[in-house]
């Protein structure tokens, strides 16, 4: 059995005017405060479930990153109860993001959304889940193992032998906010157990796009905690950048 997890987390606003990336750490930290803060927490081994995720908003400036709030939100809710096993806890807070922020956007009549990776655990069980294209790695023995499912264009066509267009990484099928559809039925998940050693890896696309797996394993083995800032910080200053948002997770 694992002592504890640290948990450690920036997010720059890259070459955008406003950052719509945004996270959470389970209590500890309901979402970010400003840009370029790197914070951390330690979580405790215990019988409770955590949750930790990472969320890239989508539609208007400041229509995006309310999203991203909203659906954290609604996590906030969900962890003060605690009444159900951990992978229907996770799929119920799931269709909750999923109904509420359809709603909205049915409401005014506008497209738009939140990606979402998340991790949740409880003692050693975990359950992995992303809607969108922000990724999830799991780091363990110098491998690098994707936990998530990108859920754009370019992917499905590649998945289907069909050649993709240009811009086709951008196109997002599946998103938080996506009208007539349940947050189970577009959501990725995978469940496993954790071990002491393992690092989990979420971040936005706007890390993904500028870091391979291989690279992100490189980074997190050789400078372990200080490899978030170094990702962050490199991903907002490339060209073009986008919001950038990443997450380090160490089983101790």
């Amino acid at each position: 059995m694992y002592q504890n997890i640290n948990v450690i987390a920036v997010t720059n606003k890259g070459n955008r005017d406003e950052n719509q990336d945004n996270f959470r750490i389970d209590t500890e930290i309901s979402y970010i405060v400003e840009d370029n803060k790197c914070v951390s927490a330690v979580i405790e081994a215990d019988d409770k479930i955590h949750i930790v995720c990472v969320c890239d908003g989508i539609g208007g400036a400041s229509l995006g990153k309310a999203v991203t709030i909203s659906a954290l939100d609604i996590i906030s809710s969900f962890l003060e109860k605690q009444e159900l096993e951990l992978t229907e806890f996770v799929e119920k807070i799931v269709n909750k993001m999923a109904k509420n922020i359809g709603q909205i956007f049915e409401k005014i009549r506008e497209e738009g959304g939140t990606t979402l990776a998340l991790l949740a655990w409880k003692g050693d069980d975990f359950y992995a889940v992303n809607i969108g294209d922000s990724p999830i790695y799991r780091i363990c023995d110098d491998i690098i193992e994707e936990l998530s499912e990108e859920h754009t264009l370019a992917r499905y066509k590649l998945a289907n032998k069909l050649i993709p267009s240009e811009g086709d990484e951008n196109i997002l099928l599946n998103y938080i906010g996506r009208k007539d559809i349940s947050g189970k039925q577009m959501m990725h998940g995978i469940a496993g157990k954790l071990k002491v050693g393992d690092c989990f890896f979420l971040c936005s696309d706007g890390v993904a796009k500028v870091f391979d797996n291989e690279q992100i394993k490189k980074q997190v083995l050789t400078k372990k905690a200080d490899s978030v800032e170094t990702i962050v910080e490199q991903a907002s200053n490339a060209k073009y950048s986008d919001n950038c948002t990443a997450m380090l997770l160490t089983v101790k």
